[in-house]
């Protein structure tokens, strides 16, 4: 449902703004991680953005201790493409988790 529809149906009760903030949250946590994806082939990525991404993902998504491993895992492949083959295939795990 989008926000539209949801803000819709406010007077039906539910968690609405809840999954509202959720879902942009979870928007802007993937946008970081497909920007930290483009960046890796080419500069070592182990900043602090990039652990409070990873510290999102293991508090907040269901399975996210296990995409954080994943992730932290991949990213340290030393063969550029791999890398960025696992990053993305970690991503794309993660966007279709969510949308469940």
């Amino acid at each position: 449902m989008d926000k539209k529809n949801q803000l819709k149906n406010v007077a039906f009760g539910g968690d609405w703004s809840e999954s509202i903030k959720f879902n942009d949250e979870i928007s802007v946590i993937v946008k970081r991680l497909e920007n930290i994806y483009k960046r890796c082939s080419y500069e070592y990525i182990q900043d602090s953005e990039f652990n409070d991404i990873l510290e999102y993902v293991e508090n907040n998504i269901e399975k996210g201790q296990i995409f954080s491993h994943s992730f932290q895992r991949n990213i340290r492949y030393e063969d550029p493409l791999k890398r960025k083959y696992e990053l993305l295939k970690t991503i794309n795990l993660i966007k279709k988790w969510v949308r469940r």
